[in-house]
């Protein structure tokens, strides 16, 4: 939670180098000097962050029991599919049965394999690194997958903040040329969400981004600080990370600092909604009302589009009992995107509860249809 900020500066400004497109003019690009500035960490911390200071996890290292797990069960089983289900298994299976009793929860820490298994607690990302590592292991072709999941709103007390959110699982090749997930939320997976493999670097990345905002949340600014440091020195590219660190300059009342990662990261992707949502923010609190209406209106045109919008009013309509307007956001999310089976659901309740079984049937059938297909 963004917290309360004075309003007493009366503007933001940055030396810069070019116009952030498709933008105004005003939106530009920072300079070298003040990303430098900014990435030293100086102004949050006081002290200028060195090389040597920022963190360095092993993220392939496995213990010797997971190798040796590794290669009893390519031993045992010849085909990918069989070695990929029975190494899911042996990693979550209870232990008087010959598994590894691993615990999985959305809020357990990221960890690398070496400290989750030692901890036997993981969350998806711990899970996929120990995965996917182990499926290398026996030779399978396994790698991460980094899943972006549609945005949703928190409609508490009528603030409508967009959150987006990343999730991650495992992708094996199959000889078939078939792809096999390995997924601890499959509740929360589609394969028509935007998504990419992603190795190397940006794996890296993504972990010290994901630890970075963790232990934001337990108060450690200067170990946050460093964690994102590493992510970006790792992978400049990722607009999500520049908009984590303009959050933790934001949250420290550094707004000079925290308009510099954020149009930094939009000149990643102009396009970036959270960056355009925090904008707006930012300038709101110092009253630059001009712009503060410019990037609030650019989030106000997408929210209204997006039909991931209107499936969240649809629930929070539902849940009040107003059930024709349920009806008529959950036929508006259809209409936006016929492809998705939770909007089809959702429309099936919002029937139930109007007492129209035969469309509520209809429309269960059809999320039942659209979730075959996705999933066979």
């Amino acid at each position: 939670m963004k917290r309360a900020l004075a309003t007493g500066i009366a503007t933001l400004g940055l030396a810069a180098c070019s116009i952030v497109d498709p933008h105004p003019d005003w939106v530009q690009t920072p300079s070298k000097t003040a990303v430098a500035e900014l990435l030293s960490g100086h102004s949050l911390t006081g002290q200028v962050i060195r090389e040597h200071e920022l963190p360095a996890e092993d993220l392939n290292a496995l213990p010797p029991i997971l190798v040796s797990a590794a290669k009893e069960i390519e031993a045992a089983h010849a085909s990918p599919y069989s070695r990929a289900k029975a190494l899911h298994l042996r990693l979550l299976g209870p232990v008087p049965t010959g598994g590894f009793g691993i615990d999985y929860n959305a809020v357990n820490p990221t960890l690398p394999p070496t400290r989750a298994f030692a901890a036997r607690k993981v969350n998806c990302l711990s899970y996929t690194l120990i995965y996917v590592a182990m499926a290398r292991q026996m030779n399978l072709v396994a790698e991460v997958n980094d899943v972006i999941l549609p945005p949703a709103w928190d409609m508490r007390e009528g603030s409508n903040t967009m959150m987006l959110l990343r999730h991650v699982n495992a992708k094996v090749r199959l000889r078939t040329g078939e792809e096999l997930i390995v997924d601890l939320e499959m509740q929360r997976y589609n394969p028509s969400y935007r998504q990419q493999t992603i190795s190397g670097r940006r794996v890296e990345a993504l972990y010290y981004s994901n630890r970075a905002m963790e232990i934001l949340a337990e108060g450690d600014n200067l170990a946050a600080f460093r964690h994102m440091r590493r992510a970006l020195e790792l992978d400049p590219g990722r607009s999500y990370i520049w908009n984590n660190l303009g959050n933790l300059y934001f949250r420290n009342q550094r707004l000079l600092d925290a308009e510099t990662a954020y149009l930094q990261g939009l000149s990643w992707n102009p396009r970036d909604l959270s960056l355009t949502s925090n904008l707006g923010t930012l300038y709101g609190t110092v009253g630059q009302k001009e712009r503060a209406e410019y990037f609030r209106r650019l989030a106000a045109e997408y929210r209204e589009a997006n039909p991931y919008f209107a499936y969240t009013r649809a629930q929070v309509a539902l849940d009040q009992g107003e059930l024709r307007q349920a009806e008529l956001l959950a036929l508006s999310a259809i209409e936006k995107l016929d492809t998705e089976p939770r909007f089809y659901a959702l429309a099936a309740q919002v029937y139930e509860q109007l007492g129209d079984t035969v469309k509520a049937r209809d429309m269960q059938r059809q999320a039942d249809e659209i979730y075959r297909k996705l999933f066979l």
